[in-house]
């Protein structure tokens, strides 16, 4: 069949997708969720429990207990778990949020019969030998010693603080912190929360209820009910700071404030707008203050989600010299969108961008595990996603405009500068 490239190709506007159906199954108290839909051999276990930040007693418990996960074992050591993993052609992640910290496992289907014993032995019996305990948080001091002459890294570092202060969203990690991090403290906290048992188990791949019940019988867990750490947030007032780093040639900006969560109605409305203003490679501060000004390779807003509320905010680095323009651009750009209904073309670009993308991250089991881990830890209903697109492609310039009044006024937004001094 030969291509008339003359013709070009029709532009879609809605985009139907179907998240796979996951089975659900309650073990022992803990529920497992099977998300099948893959010929490859190959098999994603993830444990999410309830094991966050915003849970540990003092600074870098949470994240040196997930960190040494399967660094020793009663049984076994470090490098012999690691050999046998390697041996299956195995690999171990794992992630720690404010809320949730997770383990996960990817490995051949054909192998998970011999990998899930050592899997289950590093989850259920680590030991976090002192040796590697020092070695781990040498490592990540030594890192985070040199991360602190970046002006970026202080930027993020210290940015929560101004929107959550006193409270575990608004925690900043000082160097000092590394050496008070005893075994003990993390070995209680590994105790307490993973020995608690996960918040939920996902299963996905090439996975049938023979792989379903395998997992299941891996793990002897102990269900326990551990509350919820839910610390009032404190009342939000807009803050403005500059922290001095005089040896640098950028500045590290960001402005944002807190953010409803996916649960609330205007999240839909909010993204759609975040998109527009600075949620893609096309937006309205990336084509003014990268493209047609030059002050930065790049910048960008995001929503960021916690299970109390959400974050909202956009960040750069721009040379010290250009910082006051950049402010004076990025406030310009959200009058503009305070003032100037957005066109019909523009905002049937970012819909048809938001969609696209959407459709991206739910390509396979795997990624449609994370959307619905989503769904599950935040207790969504199952046709959320269609509802978020749906009211997505449903909304108007009027709805971005109304969530410009509501949330994104100048005045509502905190500020952090970090590098040289500058002239206002």
């Amino acid at each position: 069949m030969n291509l008339d490239r003359s013709i070009p190709p029709v532009i879609r506007q809605e985009f139907p997708f179907t998240l796979i159906q996951p089975e659900k199954q309650m073990i022992r108290g803990v529920p497992y969720y099977l998300i099948s839909g893959d010929d490859t051999d190959l098999v994603r276990l993830e444990l999410v429990f309830q094991a966050g930040s915003v849970y540990e007693p003092s600074a870098l418990i949470a994240s040196t207990a997930n960190n040494l996960l399967g660094e020793g074992t009663s049984s076994h050591s470090a490098a012999e778990i690691n050999a046998r993993l390697d041996y299956y052609g195995a690999y171990i992640e794992k992630e720690i949020t404010h809320e949730h910290a997770s383990v996960t496992l990817y490995c051949l289907g054909r192998f998970l019969k011999d990998v899930l014993p050592f899997f289950a032995e590093l989850v259920l019996d680590s030991v976090f030998p002192d040796r590697e305990l020092r070695i781990n948080l040498n490592n990540r001091k030594a890192s985070f010693e040199s991360n602190l002459k970046k002006v970026e890294f202080v930027c993020r570092q210290h940015f929560p603080s101004l929107l959550f202060p006193g409270h575990p969203y608004g925690k900043v990690t000082r160097l000092e912190d590394y050496d008070q991090v005893t075994q003990t403290d993390v070995f209680h906290f590994y105790q307490t929360y993973y020995h608690a048992a996960p918040v939920a188990v996902f299963l996905s791949g090439k996975a049938n209820q023979q792989t379903f019940q395998l997992v299941s019988d891996a793990f002897d867990w102990h269900k326990r009910t551990i509350p919820l750490n839910h610390i009032a947030l404190p009342d939000y007032t807009p803050v403005h700071k500059h922290i001095a780093m005089e040896d640098t040639i950028q500045s590290a900006i960001r402005i944002g404030r807190p953010a409803v969560t996916q649960e609330h109605p205007d999240f839909a409305i909010w993204s759609l707008t975040n998109t527009i203003l600075g949620g893609y490679f096309g937006s309205r501060l990336m084509k003014n203050i990268r493209e047609e000004k030059g002050y930065t390779y790049g910048i960008g807003s995001a929503l960021q989600m916690h299970s109390q509320c959400g974050v909202w905010l956009i960040a750069t680095e721009v040379g010290a010299e250009y910082t006051q323009a950049t402010l004076d651009e990025i406030n310009k750009e959200i009058l503009r969108m305070h003032h100037e209904p957005v066109g019909e073309e523009e905002m049937q670009i970012v819909k048809n961008y938001i969609q696209g993308n959407f459709l991206k991250s739910v390509d396979g089991p795997f990624a449609q595990t994370e959307r619905i881990k989503i769904i599950v830890l935040k207790g969504l209903p199952e046709d959320y996603y269609q509802r978020l697109i749906e009211a997505i492609r449903k909304a108007s310039a009027d709805d971005v405009l109304q969530c410009m009044h509501t949330y994104l006024h100048p005045d509502q937004l905190s500020r952090l500068v970090v590098g040289k001094a500058w002239k206002n």
